[in-house]
C-alpha cells in the first residue's frame, strides 16, 4: 500500500540527481539548495512508506513518525531559501530575520510535534500540528508570493518569472498538499498525489530558469541591456546586437559603465534602482534619447546584488511629444501676453489720442476767442507745436504696434534672431570695435527650476535693444590697458538708473574677436 509514497521519494532523488553536478560546477547556491531538497525529501517520502506500512504497535512506529517531523524542518529550510531566491527579494522589502524567525519558531513546532508522539496520541498530535504548522507555512508562502508579484525587480531578470511562478505553486502543492488534505480530509494518497505534483513543479521550476534565455527575452522587450558585476566589468550585452560588431558593442557597453561607475556602486551597496530619465549616448546613437535603469540582477541569500543590469530604453518619442506640450503651453502664454498688450496699447493709445485731441480743440477754441494768432504769442505756438507732436508720436506708436504684429506674423522671432539684431545694433554704436557676444549663464535658481522665464526675458530684453533707443535701457563699455578686449554688459532698469535687482537677473559680456 502507499507505493504512491515510493514514487514521489524517487522523484525526489532524480531532483537531486539532476542538480548535484551543478553544485559542483557552478558558484551558485540555488543548485545546492534543489540538490538538498532532493535528498531530504527522498528521505522523508521514503520513511513514509515505512510508517505507513506499519501498526501503531510496532515499536518502530513512533520513532518514525517523530523522524517525519523532524525531516520537515530542513525540507522547510531549503523550500524557504527557494522561495526567497525566486522572488527576488531584497533586505529592504524581506527582512533576514523574517526568515530567520520563521526557521526557529517553524523549527520549535516541528521537534515538539516529535516529543509529543510519545505523550499523546496521534489524533492529538495531528490536531496540534493543524493548528500550529500549517498557518505558519501559509504565512510564509503567502509572504514570499507577494514579495514575488509586486517586486519590481522582476524585470531585472526575466528568466526566472516562470520558473519561479513554478516553483511557487509546487512549494504551495507540496506544503498544502499535505496539511490541508492528509491533515484535514485524511485522504493519505490524494495527498501524496498532490505532493507529487508539487515536486515535478518545482523540480520543473529549477530546470526552466536554466533553459529561458536572458537575452532571448530582453531582445523581444526591445530594449538594450548590460550586465556587470561586482567588479564593474561587462558580463554580457545586447547593445547593438543588429547593427554592432560585438568588439564594437563590448567597447560601448563598457564606455557606458565607466560614465555611471559611481550609481553602479550605489546600486550595489544599497540594493536599490536606480533611473537616469533621459540621457544621450555619443558613442552608440548620438541622435536618440535613452532612460538608463540600473537595477539588481542577480541577487544573494542576504538580499544584496551579486550583479546588476544595466537596461537601455529609447524614450526618444516620449521626450519629443513632452516638449510639444511644453512648447504648446508656452506658446498659449505667450498668445495670452500678446492679446492682453494689444488690448493696453489700443486703449492707452485710443484714450490718450481722444485726450490730447480734445486738449488741442479746448485750446484751438480759446484762441480763436481772444484772438490770439501764432505771430502773437509765442507761448501759443510751443503749446500747439507739443500737442501735435504729442498726437503724432500717438499715432506712431499705434503704428509701430500694428507693424510689431505683422512682422510676428511673417517673421517668427526666436532667439537667434534677436541675439542678431541687438549684436548688429551694439557693433553699430561702436564701429571701430570688432566685437562678438557671449552669453554668460544667468541667475541658477531661474535656469535650473524654470527656463521658460529665462528665455521669455532674453527674448525681450534684446527685442527691446533692437527696437528701442529708451534711456532705461543702458548699455556699457569697459576697455583693459592693452585695449584688446571689450567688456560689454547689457541691463535694464525701471527708474531708467542703475538697478541691482534687475541687472542681476540678465548678466553678459563680450569679447573682442582677435
Amino acid at each position: 500500500m502507499y507505493e504512491s509514497a515510493l514514487l514521489a521519494s524517487g522523484i525526489a532523488a532524480f531532483i537531486a540527481f539532476v542538480f548535484a553536478p551543478r553544485s559542483f560546477e557552478e558558484l551558485d547556491r540555488a543548485n545546492p539548495t534543489f540538490t538538498l531538497f532532493g535528498v531530504a525529501s527522498a528521505l522523508r517520502f521514503g520513511n513514509i512508506y515505512f510508517w505507513l506500512n506499519m501498526t501503531s504497535s510496532n515499536p518502530l512506529y513512533l520513532p518514525l513518525r517523530a523522524l517525519d517531523f523532524l525531516l520537515v524542518v530542513p525540507i522547510s529550510a531549503l523550500g524557504v531559501e527557494m522561495l526567497h531566491f525566486h522572488a527576488l527579494a531584497r533586505v529592504k522589502e524581506v527582512d533576514p530575520n523574517l526568515r530567520r524567525i520563521y526557521l526557529l519558531v517553524f523549527s520549535a513546532i516541528m521537534v515538539t510535534l516529535s516529543a509529543l508522539l510519545f505523550v499523546f496520541d496521534i489524533q492529538t498530535v495531528r490536531l496540534i500540528a493543524l493548528s500550529t504548522a500549517f498557518p505558519v507555512i501559509l504565512i510564509i508562502t503567502a509572504t514570499y508570493l507577494v514579495v514575488f508579484r509586486d517586486n519590481p525587480l522582476r524585470i531585472a531578470r526575466p528568466e526566472l518569472v516562470w520558473g519561479s511562478i513554478l516553483i511557487f505553486t509546487g512549494y504551495f502543492l507540496y506544503f498544502g498538499g499535505e496539511g490541508f488534505i492528509a491533515g484535514f480530509l485524511r485522504m493519505l494518497d490524494l495527498a501524496l498525489s498532490v505532493q507529487i505534483i508539487g515536486l515535478i513543479l518545482i523540480g520543473g521550476g529549477g530546470i526552466a530558469r536554466r533553459i529561458v534565455s536572458f537575452v532571448g527575452i530582453y531582445s523581444r522587450l526591445n530594449v538594450d541591456t548590460i550586465l556587470v558585476d561586482q567588479n564593474q566589468n561587462v558580463t554580457m550585452t545586447t547593445v547593438g546586437h543588429e547593427n554592432l560588431s560585438g568588439e564594437r558593442a563590448l567597447r560601448v557597453a563598457n564606455e557606458i559603465v565607466d560614465m555611471h561607475k559611481q550609481e553602479i556602486g550605489q546600486v550595489f551597496e544599497t540594493g536599490n534602482k536606480y533611473v537616469v530619465p533621459y540621457c544621450s549616448l555619443e558613442s552608440y546613437k548620438p541622435d536618440r534619447l535613452f532612460q538608463i535603469e540600473i537595477v539588481p540582477h542577480r541577487i544573494n541569500i542576504k538580499g544584496n546584488p551579486d550583479s546588476i543590469a544595466i537596461v537601455l530604453s529609447d524614450v526618444t518619442v516620449s521626450i519629443e511629444e513632452k516638449e510639444k506640450e511644453q512648447l504648446a503651453e508656452l506658446l498659449n502664454e505667450v498668445v495670452k501676453e500678446r492679446n492682453r498688450a494689444e488690448f493696453y496699447l489700443d486703449l492707452l493709445t485710443h484714450d490718450m489720442g481722444n485726450l490730447l485731441q480734445g486738449i488741442l480743440g479746448g485750446v484751438q477754441l480759446m484762441a480763436e476767442k481772444q484772438k490770439i494768432s501764432h505771430e502773437k504769442s509765442p507761448s501759443y505756438q510751443l503749446i500747439m507745436n507739443q500737442l501735435n507732436e504729442s498726437i503724432r508720436l500717438i499715432r506712431q506708436v499705434r503704428h509701430i504696434g500694428i507693424e510689431s504684429d505683422d512682422m510676428g506674423d511673417s517673421k517668427p522671432l526666436t532667439v537667434r534672431i534677436v541675439l542678431q539684431e541687438s549684436l548688429d545694433k551694439v557693433r553699430a554704436m561702436f564701429p571701430d570695435r570688432k566685437i562678438t557676444l557671449r552669453i554668460i549663464q544667468a541667475y541658477e535658481p531661474i535656469a535650473a527650476n524654470n527656463p521658460v522665464p529665462l528665455e521669455q526675458g532674453l527674448v525681450s530684453l534684446f527685442r527691446y535693444i533692437a527696437h528701442s533707443d529708451e534711456t532705461n535701457v543702458k548699455i556699457k563699455v569697459s576697455l583693459d590697458s592693452v585695449d584688446k578686449k571689450s567688456q560689454i554688459k547689457i541691463f535694464t532698469s525701471e527708474t531708467g538708473a542703475f538697478d541691482n535687482l534687475a541687472s542681476d537677473a540678465f548678466k553678459w559680456s563680450t569679447e573682442r574677436s582677435e
